[in-house]
């Protein structure tokens, strides 16, 4: 066709002849050697070599013709073998649709030279429908309520139309399956510089390393509290269950303790549950005592399968252990476990044994608690994986990474007066900017005029809101010259056709020049097929 297009298909089927004429001949063999540089521009590299004997297009058309052209029969036996057994498989639905145009486009061809010309708008129709009922007869099971809901409809829409719904419903069904993954605990990693399109080829399981599946489905998780695999702790069903109380939840402020265990018994209540509702009720109402260290420092590990310490006087919600597991040290020793407590929210589920001389944080039950634990030289860091609060931080000693927890002593509440600052008016009318604040203080309108003004302020929360990234990195680099550097995109679906039908249109921009080449669409598989006609335009120039 584009040799066609450009008016030299006589050199190929031997109507162009070679003229007797000097100037004439000259002519005719420049046409003559575009058409043979074009024939070898679209072939294998490794068939070159074969057609360096032949010194005109059309006996290295005739040799090709001869070597790759098949019987009809054979090769529409061949398609439609392809065509039924290609299958959507683990592919996206883009690489699906453009697989099956491919196919379908050669099967039309065979098919349809030997169909009348006034039979060809019917055959057509019914060909139309056939392609697209195959192109959803194919699809994985998972689309089976979007593939329901196109065929229900009346009329059945179109090819087209069904990729697109597809596409948005592939996009649905990723969302869904990565926040199901999130609300199970569970994160799947995804490689670098992954393709646009997602499939589960590129998800990576948290648990195992492997690829393929998510944590939520994987076979070998193994939990540390039974030691048995199937289930994490989280899922554990021989795990005690504890059934929280909510109690004086603060809405506003500092975060602080919202519920409290309860016994088995819900109708007592212990000294340790009177306790902690008090100290959520003064909490929530910016009543605190004073913070005071632990005695030892919490130790990171990674061999550690479960919090643990000696002793529970830093704990709080201590309960006494009845199961028969034990801990293993590493000597090849068991010790037993006597109680079980919390150091805070975050650290729970910390198992207590007396023959422990250090306190340990496992790093495998922050993982499980939806939590993430970062290493460096600097110290470690453990965050919260969906809101990214840090949660807990500390140094690096020698080789290790202590924590050190507070705990807080309320054995005599105090309630002091807010203080009259800068600081305060600002957090409290709103995070007003330094110089609306300083004119109220003038002004009188607040607090006193013996304020300080300040024009900077240590505020983490205004810092982190007027925080922004640019989409793209900024980049002062140009081509040297045109062409070394083609910046190219698709734009589509049009809500409204053209005149010709067409849907997309793809742009090809000189890093340069910055001259623009565009090209309309009527699919979005024809965006190869353009780009090799550019391509050409590129190395032979206009003709």
């Amino acid at each position: 066709m584009f040799v066609k297009g450009k008016g030299m298909w006589g050199h190929i089927d031997g109507s162009s002849t070679v003229p007797t004429d000097n100037a004439a001949l000259t002519a005719w063999e420049t046409k003559d050697a575009q058409v043979i540089s074009w024939i070898l521009g679209s072939i294998e590299p490794q068939l070159v070599n074969n057609l360096r004997s032949f010194s005109t297009a059309k006996a290295m058309w005739d040799y090709l013709k001869q070597l790759y052209n098949q019987d009809n029969a054979a090769k529409r036996f061949q398609l439609e073998l392809d065509i039924a057994n290609y299958k959507q498989g683990d592919m996206s639905i883009q690489d699906y649709y453009s697989g099956f145009l491919n196919l379908w486009a050669e099967h039309s061809a065979i098919l349809h030279s030997k169909v009348p010309t006034e039979s060809l708008p019917a055959i057509q129709a019914v060909y139309e429908v056939s392609k697209r009922d195959q192109f959803l007869m194919k699809l994985r099971p998972e689309y089976e309520a979007a593939r329901a809901a196109l065929l229900n409809r009346h009329p059945v829409p179109s090819l087209e139309v069904c990729v697109g719904e597809l596409l948005r419903e592939e996009q649905r069904l990723l969302t869904q399956g990565s926040m199901s993954d999130i609300s199970d605990n569970t994160i799947a990693y995804s490689a670098q510089g992954q393709s646009k399109s997602r499939d589960m080829r590129q998800i990576q399981c948290f648990s195992c390393k492997q690829f393929g599946h998510i944590a939520r489905n994987c076979t070998k998780k193994f939990c540390n509290y039974c030691k048995q695999r199937g289930h994490i702790i989280t899922e554990c069903p021989t795990r005690p269950a504890k059934r929280p109380l909510k109690a004086f939840t603060a809405t506003a402020g500092s975060a602080c303790p919202s519920s409290v265990p309860t016994p088995s018994d819900n109708s007592v209540l212990t000294t340790d549950m009177v306790q902690q509702v008090v100290l959520s009720a003064l909490s929530a109402l910016g009543i605190t005592g004073k913070s005071t260290a632990t005695s030892s420092p919490w130790f990171v590990d990674s061999g550690a399968s479960n919090h643990m310490t000696g002793s529970p006087k830093h704990l709080h919600n201590v309960h006494s252990y009845n199961g028969t597991e034990k801990i293993q040290i590493a000597d090849g020793n068991t010790l037993s476990i006597a109680a079980v407590g919390d150091i805070n929210s975050f650290f729970r589920n910390v198992l207590v044994s007396p023959g422990l001389s250090s306190n340990l944080i496992s790093v495998g039950q922050l993982v499980d608690t939806n939590c993430d634990v970062h290493f460096s030289r600097a110290g470690c860091l453990v965050q919260d994986q969906v809101s990214k609060t840090v949660i807990a931080k500390g140094p690096k000693v020698g080789r290790l990474f202590p924590l050190q927890f507070t705990s807080p002593s309320f054995s005599s509440f105090v309630c002091n007066n807010v203080p009259n600052t800068f600081v305060t008016w600002h957090k409290k009318l709103g995070h007003p900017n330094s110089i609306v604040l300083s004119h109220l203080i003038k002004s009188g309108l607040i607090g006193n005029k013996n304020i300080i003004s300040s024009s900077s302020l240590p505020c983490s929360v205004c810092k982190l809101a007027k925080s922004k990234t640019l989409p793209f990195p900024s980049s002062a680099h140009r081509a040297d010259k045109c062409f070394d550097i083609i910046h190219s995109d698709v734009w589509g679906v049009s809500p409204v056709l053209s005149h010709a039908q067409y849907k997309y249109f793809v742009t090809f921009i000189d890093d340069y020049s910055r001259y623009t080449w565009v090209y309309f669409l009527r699919s979005k598989a024809e965006v190869f097929t353009m780009f090799k006609t550019f391509l050409a335009y590129v190395h032979l120039g206009p003709l």
